[in-house]
């Protein structure tokens, strides 16, 4: 009788199974894993079928990146058992269960697919196996640095799974987590559709990881985006977001104090919809208003930070870092109202200041490309109390990325929305708070650099054929001044500072240096440079001419100094030879002394000093100058100059006294 029952109960369970897994020769075959021989995922007795028969082969281990036959296809299920699986190369399953307190650890750049290879045509096989290319995790999986997991279809983490992914984690349908997703830093997962994280779901994104959800995001649980002094955790998202539980975006900002208040001045936003000012107060909130040029202090706890809208902040100390928004990120499209003045903007209005709202970076070449219309081409961020430029378009790609939560100014010449979208988000440079400066990516030209201490600033010059020597809107860059004691450099063109400074073939350039107090042993130098045989520097002051692509100027500020202390004097090969004209070159005398000035850079010029009676009396020779000073010994009396440059000669008569 007891045999008569077996073989009733073998029959019911072949008759099951083939009902669940289907039949023929499309079947799947079952794995389930015992570990009885150690950890080897690749010794075939570790595996046994639904009966307990051991099974001869492993599942789907390949090596030739093909997959076997149609009918081939396995399901593996891993049991909690002390030794768990071990992969050595990598594999394709057509669904994986994990069953609770299981693990699976995949590493040593191995990738697992939850995939299949059957004719798609065949629309019937499909629909009789809605488990193939599916994942069930009541257990805990581990993705390695260098490893992968692909799913081609679903993704269901239970309660009591966890998932860990160093490496790659991919789910090309839906994802539901019920359990806990942890992307360790430089972690990075892809969702192709939606990710549900529900009401018992942890996600947790960890600094400098990446996670890219293309469908809906879905948060009814806890979900939470790191942010510490190694960077900050990174979310794409390409649709909308909607949140009913928990939903954490930490940002970090790091505060330099060197004693100088201006060190620790951020310009900020926010990337969550309806914050408040409260998240900042403790650190001092300023807006920016356009119309008056000017910052005021938010001191109400509910003022709105608008997703978008820039802000100012200043940090008193790291204790409190990181900041925490708890709303509902931005995504999809953010627009932002700019203005501007009536008639042309100037370097005194029409600034407005904005914000990265997403919790990613944003391309500042895409944001030009939406915003083309609305704005001069050129980005300002703060890095430690120096402003930097980023100008667009294709300007390199070490500085185009703003951070998330990072706030810049742009120049605006319509009255307009400002447009934020999704096609601007990007994971590069998303663990640093804004801290790059922009190099000049101009064919000719040069960088010049001011430095004091170890406090450096730059501004640039371009040569441009399309542009003039007067300020070229569109091409020219507007100079923020530094708020602190840091050194700033610029060019001046008609009355204004300039950054990055376009001309065409030009001889000279007026050079402007600012600080606010009294400073010794500042150096002015060059780098970059192109175009040009060498670039002097004249020091108006002093009345000094430096050969600074040979060496660095070095000078002492004080306050009382003009902005136009300096000018830069070119001399180019295109030029040609310097046509001197003499009439313009002027020898005058002040007791002893004997001046001579130049409109052009001189290369070399001999001077000669005749008595009245035509007896030369001294002879010099000078070298690359615009204005020479030098005293005689020659007693009191008239005499005459002789200047020869370039073939020129030019005599004028002079005073000598010794009163």
């Amino acid at each position: 009788m007891s045999k008569i029952f077996f073989s009733i109960s073998l029959l019911f369970y072949f008759l099951s199974t083939s009902l669940l897994f289907g039949a023929g020769e499309n079947s799947k075959t079952i794995y389930r894993w015992t570990g009885k021989y150690g950890h080897e995922w690749s010794t075939g007795a570790n595996w046994v079928d639904n009966v307990g028969v051991e099974h001869s082969n492993p599942p789907a281990l390949y090596s030739s990146g093909t997959f076997g036959t149609k009918w081939n296809y396995a399901v593996v299920i891993i049991e909690n058992t002390a030794n768990t699986p071990m992969l050595s190369q990598d594999i394709k399953l057509t669904s994986l269960i994990l069953k609770d307190g299981a693990k699976l650890e995949v590493s040593g750049s191995v990738n697992i697919e939850i995939t299949h290879e059957f004719d798609y045509s065949d629309d019937s096989n499909y629909l009789n196996y809605p488990d193939w290319e599916k994942v069930e995790n009541y257990g805990a999986i581990l993705i390695g640095t260098s490893s992968s997991m692909i799913v081609q279809k679903y993704f269901d983490n239970y309660s009591s799974g966890s998932v860990t992914s160093n490496g790659g984690f991919i789910v090309n349908n839906i994802i539901n987590n019920f359990g806990s997703v942890f992307v360790p830093p430089n972690g990075n997962v892809d969702f192709y559709n939606e990710l549900n994280n529900k009401n018992t779901g942890v996600f947790d994104i960890e600094s400098n990881a990446k996670v890219d959800v293309t469908g809906d995001l879905n948060n009814e649980g806890n979900f939470t985006i790191n942010s510490d002094a190694a960077g900050t955790g990174s979310l794409i998202s390409n649709s909308s977001i909607t949140n009913t539980g928990i939903f954490n975006v930490e940002r970090y900002i790091n505060t330099i104090w060197n004693g100088d208040e201006a060190d620790r001045w951020h310009l900020v936003s926010s990337p969550v919809d309806s914050e408040v000012s409260d998240v900042y107060l403790s650190h001092y909130l300023h807006s920016f208003d356009e119309a008056s040029n000017s910052y005021s202090e938010i001191t109400s706890k509910s003022h709105n930070l608008t997703p978008g809208e820039g802000f100012a902040t200043l940090f008193t100390t790291n204790g409190s870092n990181p900041l925490v928004f708890n709303t509902t990120p931005n995504s999809v499209e953010i627009k932002i109202p700019i203005t501007t003045v009536a008639g042309t903007p100037s370097e005194n209005d029409s600034w407005n200041l904005l914000g990265n709202p997403f919790t990613s970076s944003i391309d500042l070449d895409e944001v030009w490309t939406t915003n083309s219309s609305l704005i001069e081409q050129y980005f300002y961020i703060l890095e430690n109390d120096v402003w930097k430029i980023y100008p667009t378009p294709d300007s390199g790609t070490q500085y185009r990325y703003i951070p998330q939560g990072q706030g810049f100014f742009v120049h605006s010449i319509v009255n307009d929305d400002f447009i934020f979208n999704v096609g601007q988000q990007s994971h590069e440079n998303s663990t640093s708070f804004s801290k790059k400066s922009s190099q000049n990516n101009s064919t000719l030209g040069f960088t010049i650099i001011a430095k004091s201490g170890a406090d450096i600033d730059k501004a640039y010059y371009v040569l441009n054929d399309e542009a003039s020597d007067e300020f070229n809107r569109g091409l020219d860059a507007y100079k923020f001044l530094s708020w602190s004691n840091h050194p700033n450099i610029f060019f001046r063109v008609d009355n204004k500072n300039i950054a990055i400074s376009n001309k065409p073939e030009s001889k000279s350039a007026e050079l402007g240096f600012l600080m606010y107090q009294n400073t010794s042993n500042i150096a002015i130098s060059i780098d970059n440079l192109d175009g040009f045989d060498s670039v002097f520097l004249e020091d108006r002051k002093e009345n000094i001419i430096t050969d600074i692509t040979s060496s660095s100027y070095e000078f002492d500020y004080n306050t009382d100094d003009t902005e136009d202390r300096f000018v830069l004097h070119f001399k180019k090969n295109s030029l040609g030879d310097v046509n001197i004209d003499k009439d313009n070159i002027e020898i005058y005398s002040f007791k002893n002394n004997i001046r001579i000035n130049s409109p052009d850079m001189l290369d070399e010029a001999t001077c000669n000093i005749y008595s009245l009676s035509g007896q030369l009396v001294e002879k010099h020779a000078f070298s690359n100058f615009i204005s020479k000073t030098f005293t005689t010994n020659l007693s009191e009396g008239v005499y005459v100059i002789e200047l020869i440059t370039s073939g020129v000669i030019t005599k004028k008569k002079i005073l000598i006294s010794r009163k």
